[in-house]
């Protein structure tokens, strides 16, 4: 009896780099006009001549192999004619007067462009840009629900290839082909039916498992109808070896899967399988890679790390599924991807939304059945564009161009394979980032540029540093040759520049050529602040309150600090502000019931970090030291306090000049239990309102019992210390 197999049931944006790609070795040159080119003749120079001498001795300089005329058929307008086009007057430009000049193989036109941009019989030098179509497709469904497209990054993969015209078949042996679908119509050849003997040449779906899979693959896409298939110009060669309730054999499916490698087909998609092994799947898996197939097979949904097969076959290639956050994929409490080791890769396998029975139907299924068709998909782009590929050459292309997502899948490091596919790296599109510094950094010094530059073809990357938000030029200070990821670039040395907004950029490049950048815009430093006392001067004698007048400015303030000391160590807050001054007062400074020689310190700081110290030292005299007292009544609040949910209690008071205080809290017997010291001049010693604050501790930092407990001020006048005021707190502690 044929043992049964089941289909991997379907139980079943945007991060896209910056893609700036050049023609290299050219560049596009408009010249002034009555600039013109000549044949070379018998100069000996390869390039044309150029009624420009300058523009002639730069094309010497970099070794220009020819200049020809970007727009052949274009005419000189006879005068500047001003055409009136949709009510605006246009100056019809002069496209004659556009070249394009070749160089040697390798120049580098980054270090060539600033030249011939600058030459004065020059209008504009540009490189040669290559465009595409804008590969996002206009397919309704794409852009409502298709985010699994999105998530493997296949809108920068179109913009390389979207399937080359030569279409690639891939073989879906599956539950057959709805082929009358109007996103798979045309795009279906018919293969065997191994169900129905009645209709052998007849593979349509009767269950939609098999439709769905199709649409993943090769829907008709930007056609204005439904979704977006991974390869635009894929066909599918349909085969049915499931029955409509999704069933099927191993003979049945050795026997399609054959059929498929035999008609030359070079990827087969199997979102199929059983846990138990058997050898002639494991045959047939080996027959098709003899042969240059490669078979990419669902890991099943039964939430286990137990091999599925044919999954966890050595030749077959294995994919689990993930969710919207590339999650393992779970969509039940006992329903969710299989992982293990023996999984290769994973891919989007939760609501996808694809094709379905009936002409015009969609349906959202999961499952790792929904994961394989991406996987083969991307798989079909990658042969057509390399048709020699092996079975092991897209496998490893695939596996090491994708996203590790072991660290956000804690327990499953090593059990979902590379990670989940990314269709634009598999593609060859380099990495390009900078991670830091960020843009809108301050920066000063020598400063590291990290970020990564990266392709699975890598060839160099290059840092650059241009003048303003958005350069003209370019300048490098940094070539390297060793692919990097999230690591050091290089180090920009900023004193190489002058202060100011700078754009720094690394461009990568592969040997496709395929040309990404990414920048940040930086703001440069490398100037301290201006910091000056002016008033009071050094050595010079205060009393009173006084307005200390001076300067703490800079291009990019962050703050300043005015601070005083007794000892040139122990420094007390006068003032501080994040607004510049210049030729101002920098702050009032109270020295009441101060006395003999002290230091003023002014510390200004900007936003690259540069920092200034200016301190001048004074005398201060004090017609007042003997007048210390509490103006008013001390408080204490809250009161009664529960340290344990309140945390704080404060004893507010004011003093009618600076002096030292001693604060004492003693229980209702006379014990002592804390006392705090405040200096003269800082919180809780200073003219004016202090807030002193009590944890709720004894002294040896234990929260103390519920009861009455009085407190003390004593502060420190001529005679000595005088008690100031008293009172008493509760401490009741839920």
């Amino acid at each position: 009896m044929k043992k049964p197999i089941i289909s991997a049931i379907f139980i079943l944006l945007l991060a896209s780099c910056g893609f700036s790609n050049y023609f290299p070795d050219r560049i596009l040159v408009k010249f002034k006009p009555g600039i013109v080119a000549i044949p070379a003749g018998t100069s000996g120079v390869s390039a044309q001549n150029i009624s420009a001498s300058s523009v002639n001795d730069l094309n010497l300089k970099y070794n220009a192999i020819k200049t020809k005329k970007a727009v052949p058929n274009a005419k000189t307008p006879p005068t500047k004619i001003k055409s009136l086009y949709a009510g605006k007057t246009i100056e019809v430009p002069d496209l004659s007067q556009l070249y394009k000049i070749s160089f040697p193989k390798g120049t580098d036109i980054e270090k060539v462009l600033p030249d011939y941009k600058n030459d004065p019989n020059i209008e504009y030098a540009e490189p040669d840009y290559i465009v595409s179509a804008f590969m996002v497709p206009n397919d309704p469904g794409y852009a409502l629900y298709q985010w699994d497209l999105v998530n493997i990054g296949m809108p920068d993969a179109w913009n390389v290839t979207t399937g080359e015209a030569s279409s690639v078949l891939v073989a879906v042996v599956d539950t057959g082909v709805n082929y009358t679908h109007q996103d798979l119509a045309g795009k279906v050849v018919l293969g065997h039916n191994y169900i129905n003997s009645s209709t052998p040449n007849n593979p349509l779906d009767d269950n939609g498992h098999g439709t769905h899979i199709s649409g993943v693959i090769a829907a008709d896409t930007n056609n204005n109808t439904g979704i977006a298939g991974i390869n635009w110009n894929a066909r599918i060669y349909a085969v049915k070896v499931l029955d409509h309730d999704g069933f099927g054999t191993i003979s049945d499916t050795a026997a399609g899967m054959t059929e498929a490698t035999d008609y030359g087909i070079k990827i087969i998609n199997l979102s199929l399988g059983d846990s138990s092994f058997s050898q002639a799947f494991a045959d047939a898996v080996n027959y098709a890679y003899a042969n240059g197939t490669l078979v990419v097979a669902a890991a099943g949904n039964e939430n286990t790390s137990s091999p599925v097969y044919p999954a966890a076959l050595p030749n077959a290639f294995s994919v689990a599924a993930t969710d919207q956050n590339d999650h393992r994929a779970v969509w039940g409490s006992s329903v969710s991807s299989n992982y293990g080791p023996w999984v290769d890769i994973c891919a989007p396998g939760s609501d996808i939304y694809s094709t379905w029975l009936g002409v015009d139907q969609y349906q959202f299924k999961d499952g790792t059945s929904m994961a394989t068709p991406h996987v083969s998909g991307l798989a079909s782009l990658l042969i057509s564009r390399n048709p020699n590929w092996t079975p092991d050459q897209l496998k490893s292309r695939i596996e090491t161009t994708a996203d590790n997502i072991d660290a956000i899948n804690p327990g499953f490091s090593g059990k979902l394979g590379w990670g989940r596919i990314n269709a634009s790296r598999a593609i060859g599109i380099p990495k390009a980032e900078i991670s830091s510094p960020k843009s809108e950094d301050y920066i000063k010094g020598i400063v590291p540029i990290i970020g990564v530059a990266d392709s699975i073809d890598f060839n160099s990357f290059t840092l650059w540093v241009g003048a303003g938000p958005q350069p003209l030029s370019y300048n490098p200070f940094f070539t390297g040759y060793v692919d990097t990821v999230n690591g050091t670039l290089g180090n920009f040395d900023s004193r190489t520049v002058s202060d100011g907004i700078k754009t720094i950029k690394v461009s990568v490049t592969n040997h496709e050529p395929f040309t990404v950048e990414a920048k940040a815009t930086v703001i440069i430093d490398n100037t301290s602040p201006k910091t000056i006392i002016l008033s009071p001067a050094q050595g010079a004698t205060v009393e009173g309150v006084i307005s200390i007048i001076g300067w703490a400015t800079d291009a990019n303030p962050d703050y300043y600090l005015l601070e005083y000391s007794k000892d040139n160590t122990n420094y007390l807050k006068i003032n501080s502000s994040t607004a510049p001054v210049g030729n101002d007062e920098l702050g009032k400074w109270n020295t009441e019931g101060l006395n003999g020689n002290y230091f003023l310190r002014l510390t200004a700081s900007d936003r690259a970090q540069n920092r200034s110290v200016t301190t001048i030292e004074v005398k201060v005299t004090s017609s007042s030291a003997n007048a210390v007292s509490i103006s008013g009544v001390s408080r204490i609040t809250p009161n009664p306090f529960d340290p344990r949910t309140q945390g704080q209690a404060f004893l507010s008071y004011t003093l009618t000049q600076n002096s030292s205080v001693n604060i004492y809290l003693y229980n209702i017997s006379g014990g002592l239990i804390w006392q705090k010291q405040f200096n003269a001049g800082e919180e809780g010693g200073r003219a004016g309102l202090n807030l002193a604050p009590w944890n709720g501790q004894n002294l040896g930092g234990e929260i103390v019992d519920n009861g009455v407990y009085l407190y003390k001020i004593t502060a420190q006048d001529g005679g000595g210390k005088r008690v100031l005021d008293s009172g008493k707190i509760i401490v009741f502690k839920n």
